[in-house]
């Protein structure tokens, strides 16, 4: 297999650190009742070179808009995790029907329903 040109491994990981850096200020900005997918999590063992992360978003943006794709990291049990989310919804039958429409990849992962203040928690729980 070919190697990857550099210039679009840093374009890819500069995504992840934009769409890290709009995921802020979403969670921050949000009503709580927000609701919104949880794709997947993964554990970030290196934040700053997370191929693993990269590839995630990279095949998860392939099938659903980059722009409705949020991210945050947790720690849980003394590891770093990176969360997957997708999508922003003001009711959670507006979340469901999103749920139920996604290409069937992205459902293998069992994405599930969260809302901005259980996320919120989550992360203030983990600091």
């Amino acid at each position: 297999s070919k190697a990857v040109p550099t210039e679009m491994v840093d374009g890819k990981k500069l995504l992840v650190d934009q769409r890290l850096e709009v995921s802020k200020h979403w969670l921050l900005k949000g009503l709580p009742t927000t609701v919104t997918l949880q794709i997947k999590s993964l554990p970030s063992k290196n934040p700053l070179k997370d191929d693993a992360l990269i590839a995630e978003v990279d095949r998860v943006g392939q099938q659903l808009e980059i722009d409705n794709i949020y991210l945050y990291r947790k720690k849980q049990n003394g590891e770093l995790y990176t969360v997957i989310l997708y999508g922003s919804y003001g009711e959670r039958n507006a979340a469901l029907t999103a749920l139920k429409n996604l290409p069937s990849q992205i459902k293998n992962d069992r994405p599930y329903l969260r809302t901005l203040a259980g996320i919120n928690k989550d992360i203030e729980q983990a600091q």
